[in-house]
């Protein structure tokens, strides 16, 4: 029987500086943006744009407003 994924927030927020949590944002990035998978996006909208968001915030605050814009704009897309 194969396991479940379920799509689990990282601990703190992004947009805050004095929390340090980049680095556990970081390390997680690349998961976050596997789960935002089109067939995932259909089954959980919801959670699917909660990881884009904080994905695209993190990479906002980091700088990489390239990627946080495409990433940003995968979570309007989903919602429309």
């Amino acid at each position: 029987m194969g396991r479940q994924r379920t799509a689990t927030r990282p601990r703190g927020d992004p947009n805050d500086t004095a929390d340090p949590v980049w680095p556990e944002y970081e390390r997680l990035l690349a998961h976050m943006l596997a789960v935002s998978s089109d067939t995932v996006a259909s089954l959980e909208p919801e959670r699917t744009v909660a990881l884009l968001t904080l994905a695209g915030g993190y990479l906002r605050y980091r700088a990489k407003f390239d990627q946080a814009q495409q990433v940003l704009k995968r979570a309007v897309q989903i919602l429309a």
